[in-house]
């Protein structure tokens, strides 16, 4: 076990080692997909932590087809909640899977009422997985939110739209951040993304993104008319050298809105 993610060394021991299972986010894979880190022989990637784009699944699976891709979405309150297999990455690329033994999922409204297949809402969870409860002796309800929000289609399977307080409202009109990321990404040239929300006079807030990479905001304007609603299309661009990112390798996306607010100019 590496005491911290490096691409090289992963690559190395990778090549090395016999290794069968690799336990990654999906800012890890990438980076071991862009220096070419897969070994010839079978391998198990388990990705958790972050949304992993159906393009990138896609695009691995095309250069490494002897890889099996697991794409796992959980919470730390809740441990797993559900799996995608390689079967049903194939099948439902954008869909985060369905629920693991013995965990029920139901998607609530505004009201507290069942959403319809399709629907966006909060997710709730059940699960015998949840945590036990806080340091001052408070235990979580039987069924638990995290308050990220999503949909079920007719086959029970889940679709994570974004964290609710991570949404942008945009004149009274909802925009998850995950979304815009995710056709962002979809372009060769975009090594990371991040998406928030800035406070706009009249809008009340607008959509800026952050880019790292070699592609311009022409191009990532004309990638998104042709994938996104006009409205959810970001109104101001930054490229960046560099993007916070968490311990876990996710984005740090509080970090990237106040390095925002306090420094930079938009394009």
């Amino acid at each position: 076990m590496l005491k911290k993610f490096s691409p090289a060394k992963a690559k190395e021991w990778l090549c090395r080692e016999s290794i069968s299972v690799l336990y990654t986010v999906p800012t890890m894979t990438d980076a071991l997909a862009r220096i070419e880190g897969f070994p010839d022989s079978p391998v198990k990637i388990i990705s958790s932590g972050a949304d992993w784009p159906a393009e990138s699944k896609e695009k691995l699976a095309a250069a490494w087809p002897h890889l099996k891709l697991y794409d796992f979405y959980g919470t730390s309150e809740l441990s797993f909640v559900t799996f995608s297999s390689p079967e049903d990455s194939k099948r439902k690329p954008h869909s985060a899977g369905r629920p693991f033994h013995n965990v029920r999922i139901e998607i609530l409204n505004a009201g507290g009422e069942r959403c319809q297949p399709g629907e966006i809402g909060k997710i709730f969870v059940k699960s015998p997985m949840r945590f036990s409860g806080y340091v001052n002796g408070s235990t979580p309800d039987e069924w638990m939110t995290v308050d990220d929000m999503g949909y079920v289609d007719e086959e029970g399977f889940l679709y994570i739209s974004g964290r609710e307080n991570g949404m942008i409202v945009y004149g009274g009109l909802n925009i998850f951040p995950e979304e815009i990321e995710r056709v962002l990404l979809a372009c060769p040239e975009v090594e990371s993304a991040a998406v928030v929300g800035i406070p706009d006079e009249y809008w009340g807030e607008i959509a800026v993104a952050v880019i790292l990479g070699n592609a311009n905001a022409r191009t990532l304007k004309a990638l998104c008319k042709q994938k996104l609603a006009s409205y959810k299309i970001p109104k101001k661009w930054v490229f960046a050298d560099s993007l916070p990112e968490t311990s876990s390798g996710k984005i740090a996306r509080s970090r990237v809105k106040k390095w925002l607010e306090e420094s930079i100019q938009y394009k």
